[in-house]
């Protein structure tokens, strides 16, 4: 049985949670998210694969979204905001290591991300992917993350 879809099921819950609810606190995007990555945390102890791969970038988006909701109130919120996405970001590339993901593939997966959030990508190619990039990575990012923004 894969572990995959409580994960999905409970980041669904998070990104439900400004939508579905008529009042709500930031508080509990928050300690959704916060809830999210401690489920990534302990899934990533286990053997890498695709499929847990392509789960955490589910979660980076629906977190994008989320952090764009925590902005409202950004003086309280935006350190919680910036530590959640990093620690995503952090499980996403120890996977990527882990699976030995090849550099065009990952700038691929990376530029799909970064062009489909609205807020810039938890998972936007800082230095923390410059070393499973390299130089033909970092340029298929910018070529293909360019065409997917329409530029």
């Amino acid at each position: 049985m894969t572990a995959t879809p409580p994960l999905r099921a409970l980041v669904d819950e998070a990104r439900a949670i400004p939508d579905s609810r008529f009042e709500y606190d930031l508080h509990d995007v928050a300690t959704a998210g916060r809830a999210v990555v401690a489920e990534l945390q302990v899934l990533a102890l286990r053997p890498p694969s695709v499929e847990l791969l392509d789960a955490v970038e589910y979660a980076a988006e629906r977190w994008d979204y989320l952090a764009g909701v925590l902005c409202q109130d950004w003086r309280t919120y935006d350190k919680e905001s910036s530590e959640i996405g990093s620690a995503i970001a952090a499980v996403h590339c120890g996977l990527c290591e882990r699976l030995r993901i090849d550099p065009v593939e990952l700038a691929e997966r990376l530029a799909r991300l970064a062009a489909v959030c609205e807020t810039d990508s938890c998972l936007y190619p800082t230095g923390r992917y410059r070393h499973l990039l390299g130089r033909d990575g970092l340029e298929a990012f910018e070529r293909r993350w360019k065409e997917l923004r329409g530029w």
